[in-house]
């Protein structure tokens, strides 16, 4: 955790391109924030950042402020972990409290079960999987998954946070291509943990985001069986659309446009 506060967005984003891009190459641990100048005014420029100010002096005092050098230390030695302020992790146990006083979170969620009675809990769990006719795959990390063997159900949660209000959800999902995200996991979960049962065609999958905003509100929105069908088949068709773009090696234009299916 670091002492003082996280840097703003803008200079975050600045120090983390200056860490991976610049200092991680060179392999000296010895380098601070102060021995990049020249790349730090290059980022700012291509960033558009502080570029009012006369001087590069100025610019850079901008940059090699005590609480930036704080984080770029903090950068070197955090290895896989993510580094918050105290004001982040004060938000996470408010936000822990909620969902923990939430019954129905707390049934979908099965934390502190033993694995035992035909119910496995899978958290933070690794998956991967192959896709039949195409040369990629898929893999990502699921939040929770619970295997019930009783109901022959798997249930995939996913935790989501949200600056905006609970009842906004909705669009989020349709801004952000939550159901995308949906598909992608319904389909790994379903292949890595059912598709080896002989009994693996009567399965259902229960697909629930488990929303919590920044009134710190909680409402597990469950995917019903009618969208989900929806949101699969649209990943169906969206999978030809990355396969078009993965096997071509052709990235310059959106699908649509690629193929010359557009007409005004």
């Amino acid at each position: 955790m670091l002492p003082g506060k996280i840097p703003t967005d803008s200079n975050k984003t600045i120090l983390e391109h200056i860490f991976y891009h610049n200092y991680l190459p060179l392999q000296n641990e010895t380098l601070t924030l102060e021995d990049f100048p020249t790349d730090i005014l290059n980022q700012l420029l291509v960033n558009n950042l502080y570029q009012s100010l006369k001087t590069d002096t100025q610019r850079l005092d901008k940059i090699l402020t005590d609480n930036n050098k704080e984080y770029f230390t903090f950068l070197k030695i955090k290895e896989s972990k993510t580094v918050i302020d105290a004001s982040v992790k004060s938000k996470a146990e408010e936000s822990l409290i909620s969902l923990k006083a939430d019954d129905r979170v707390m049934g979908l969620l099965q934390l502190g079960h033993d694995n035992s009675n035909g119910v496995t809990v899978y958290n933070e769990v690794s998956l991967k999987t192959e896709l039949i006719d195409f040369k990629f795959g898929l893999k990502g990390f699921a939040d929770n998954i619970v295997v019930d063997e009783n109901t022959k159900t798997i249930f995939i949660n996913d935790l989501k946070t949200t600056n905006k209000s609970i009842q906004s959800f909705p669009s989020t999902v349709e801004f952000y291509r939550y159901d995308v995200q949906a598909a992608i996991y319904c389909i790994m979960g379903f292949n890595n943990l059912i598709k080896q049962k002989e009994d693996a065609n009567e399965w259902k999958i229960v697909f629930t985001f488990i929303v919590i905003d920044k009134y710190n509100q909680v409402y597990p929105f469950q995917v019903s069986d009618e969208t989900l069908a929806i949101w699969m088949e649209d990943f169906s068709g969206l999978l030809n659309v990355l396969n078009y773009h993965y096997e071509n090696r052709d990235y310059t234009l959106p699908y649509e446009l690629a193929i010359g299916n557009v007409k005004l």
